[in-house]
C-alpha cells in the first residue's frame, strides 16, 4: 500500500476530478468502501455503529458510510463535530433515512456520545482528513 502525503492526496484528487471523476463520486466510492469493509469483517445487521463526522470531505465520506451501513440494516448513529452546510446532499440523505444525528457541540450530546461509544460494535472515525491543521485543539 502506498501512503500519500497530504499534498500528494490533494493532487491525486484534483487530477481525478479534472479527468471526469467528480469529488461527489469520490466521496460516494470512499464511504461505500468503508461500509463494505466493515460488512466484510462482521455482519452488520442489527450491529450498533457510531459514525463520528467532521466538517470536511472526510466527514462526507463518513455520512456516505453511515447511509450504506443503515441500508444494510445496522443501527447507525451519527455525531457531527460541526453543522454541515445546508446544501450537503450526504447529510440530507442521512436525515431522510431517519438516522439519528447528534451535534457534538451540544452539551447534552456529550453524555449521549459516551453512551453510544460504549455500546457501539463499530466506531467510524470520519473526523479529520487532509484539511486538518496542526496543532489540533
Amino acid at each position: 500500500m502506498k501512503i500519500l502525503t497530504t499534498q500528494e492526496m490533494r493532487m491525486v484528487e484534483a487530477a481525478a476530478n479534472a479527468a471526469g471523476l467528480p469529488y461527489a463520486t469520490m466521496m460516494e466510492n470512499a464511504g461505500g468502501a468503508v461500509a463494505q469493509q466493515i460488512a466484510h469483517i462482521l455482519p452488520v445487521q442489527q450491529r450498533r455503529v457510531l459514525v463520528l463526522v467532521g466538517a470536511g470531505n472526510n466527514g462526507g465520506d463518513g455520512l456516505v458510510a453511515a447511509r450504506y451501513l443503515h441500508d444494510a440494516r445496522a443501527s447507525v448513529s451519527v455525531v457531527l463535530s460541526h453543522e454541515r452546510k445546508a446544501d450537503d446532499d450526504n447529510a440530507r440523505l442521512v436525515a431522510e433515512r431517519g438516522i439519528r444525528i447528534l451535534r457534538g457541540d451540544d452539551a447534552s450530546a456529550v453524555t449521549e456520545l459516551s453512551r453510544l461509544t460504549a455500546e457501539a460494535d463499530v466506531v467510524v472515525d470520519a473526523l479529520l482528513g487532509t484539511g486538518a491543521r496542526l496543532p489540533l485543539s
